[in-house]
């Protein structure tokens, strides 16, 4: 007798269930300790059951990645929402630390999305409803009350978000080993990135 076919909410539970499970394997023993197996093995399932529910290994890392960038953009959301009443140039600090916190919070899964997938690709298209639109919001804001130079929004989000990230991808690639000098040269970017986006007097 063929078994019931599950409905869609069950077959989400289950799809979170899955990624969940990848993320934990990956924050504890790396990116190569993610496969199916290793999933399966720790849900108490046959590796091909995972496929039920992913079409394939690289879908999970995906929905990995997705899941990361969407919990980074609910808190962008929040800093565009603040920006409307409050001085920007301190805000966009906050944002600053804000995506700071969730990468050190959460290593091997922003590596993941940065380095390795990338949940979004990085263009100055506006209708890219990603980090990089939430954070040109923020920027036009800034500009528009005229305590940030005007300039391509998307482009001053991107450099603004890799001033943050360049510092963890030279450390992921091993080109500087050194945690403190990481942590120096992050400390580094925030103050060229806001040095880049001020209005010059």
């Amino acid at each position: 007798m063929p078994r019931p076919k599950k409905t869609p909410e069950e077959i989400q539970v289950m799809r979170e269930k899955i990624q969940s499970t990848a993320i934990e394997i990956l924050q504890d023993e790396g990116f190569h300790a993610v496969t199916s197996r290793s999933i399966a093995a720790k849900l108490g399932m046959s590796h091909m059951s995972l496929f039920t529910y992913f079409e394939n290994q690289l879908e999970i890392f995906s929905s990995m990645a997705n899941g990361y960038m969407e919990r980074i953009n609910t808190h962008l959301d929040t800093f565009v929402e603040r920006a409307k009443k409050e001085d920007i140039l301190p805000l966009v600090e906050e944002t600053w630390q804000c995506l700071l916190e969730f990468i050190l919070q959460n290593p091997a899964l922003h590596r993941l999305t940065w380095s390795t997938f990338g949940a979004e690709s990085i263009d100055t298209n506006p209708g890219n409803d990603g980090i990089i639109s939430r954070l040109a919001k923020l920027l036009v804001i800034g500009m528009e009350r005229g305590a940030f130079e005007h300039r391509n929004p998307q482009l001053a989000a991107i450099t603004f978000i890799g001033c943050l990230n360049m510092p963890f991808v030279l450390h992921h690639t091993g080109k500087v080993q050194d945690i403190s000098l990481r942590d120096q040269l992050v400390d580094e970017g925030l103050v060229a990135a806001i040095r880049y986006l001020e209005k010059k007097k």
